[in-house]
């Protein structure tokens, strides 16, 4: 079951979330489709004033500021900062926040609400569902689809960056400009993998993404098909997904979400429980699995309806899904220090724990220097 609604039609009634008492505006009668979307903003020298303020009264401010990032990536409590929805996967589901170059972030003013208590959405407008730590483990969100880029006046870009909407990622959102290809031109939708349990809702990732197939265009910050494709092996350096082998992507920031000197192609792949020939099969073929590299969302859901990943498992074991797993990435194998042939975009050694965000598998691998353990 696809949480979005699948065409532009009102959400089921069932109430407002309750307004901010800080709320600027007067509480509307009605709140049309030209309410939502309008931009709020964040100003880090100023962080007690909820941007949610520059809102029409009854919408909130929807918005994960980069103080609030930089602190869940190192592991600490926001102390600062705002993020609305409570999103747990900032990374991969967060494109709604502007960054802006004089460090303030624009925000995305709407209706919010979770999955017990939707939102009642304007017509001309679509409920989204985000990862969330409130109730019921789903925020619940009113967009609005857009045409062009011209249509949004929150410095955002008219881009498809979400395919639970009903149609199959085509319908366009103003969201933030791209600046890499991995993590901002990967397509995310939440569905529920259970139907016999409302409640199973994970966030997947369209696989023809995760395998390199749309890349950022830095001048419009829209996300583009790859089109033509080098012979980039798993580790090689990369500076798009263009520069990557088919089936692989070009990994360009790290779990901080910071721009990796150089980019590594990569593919995903499961290791499960062990490090052994499961690993090995686990959609590497005769390379190893190399659990880790999650980049804010490990293990990954893979929206994956053809069983292009048949050798992943599905989601929760259900058999019935479309919703593949991943868990690590593809590297060649090496012995000695040596084993890499003429590459020189890779090195032979141990991955480095710390960097990779798991227990190396105990095996030394064709592998990027920026991962590399260093004795």
């Amino acid at each position: 079951m696809v949480v979005a609604a699948a065409a532009m039609t009102a959400c089921k009634p069932n109430g407002f979330v309750p307004v901010d008492p800080l709320d600027g505006g007067v509480d509307p009668t009605v709140l049309t489709a030209e309410d939502i979307g309008t931009p709020c903003i964040y100003n880090p020298a100023q962080p007690d004033l909820s941007p949610t303020n520059q809102c029409r009264g009854g919408l909130e401010c929807a918005i994960v500021t980069r103080d609030v990032k930089e602190a869940i990536f190192n592991n600490e409590n926001p102390t600062t900062g705002f993020n609305t929805m409570e999103l747990t996967l900032p990374l991969y589901e967060d494109h709604l926040t502007v960054h802006n170059d004089d460090g303030t972030d624009t925000g995305y003013c709407t209706l919010i609400g979770t999955i017990n208590v939707p939102p009642q959405c304007p017509v001309g407008t679509l409920a989204k569902g985000f990862s969330s730590q409130t109730q019921g483990g789903l925020a619940v969100a009113c967009l609005k689809p857009c045409v062009v880029s011209a249509d949004c006046d929150n410095g955002g870009v008219c881009d498809a960056r979400y395919f639970d909407d009903g149609s199959s990622g085509e319908t366009g959102f103003c969201v933030r400009p791209c600046e890499n290809d991995f993590p901002d031109c990967l397509r995310t939708a939440i569905v529920n993998v259970d139907p016999a349990d409302t409640s199973t809702f994970v966030t997947q990732i369209a696989n023809i993404d995760l395998q390199g197939g749309r890349t950022c265009n830095e001048v419009s910050g829209v996300c583009e098909d790859t089109g033509v494709r080098a012979i980039g092996n798993d580790g090689d350096a990369c500076d798009d997904n263009g520069d990557c082998a088919k089936n692989a992507l070009c990994i360009q920031e790290n779990a901080a979400g910071e721009r990796l000197d150089k980019g590594f192609c990569a593919r995903r792949c499961y290791v499960g429980d062990g490090n052994g020939p499961d690993g090995r099969n686990g959609g590497c073929g005769t390379e190893l699995c190399q659990r880790g590299l999650g980049y804010g969302m490990d293990p990954l859901a893979i929206y994956d309806p053809n069983d292009f990943l048949g050798a992943l498992p599905k989601a929760g074991g259900i058999e019935t899904t479309d919703t593949r797993i991943a868990d690590g990435f593809c590297f060649d194998i090496c012995v000695g220090g040596a084993g890499c042939g003429a590459r020189t975009d890779v090195i032979c050694a141990a991955v480095d724990d710390v960097k990779i965000g798991a227990a190396w598998n105990g095996s030394t691998m064709c592998v990027p220097p920026g991962i590399a353990f260093e004795n």
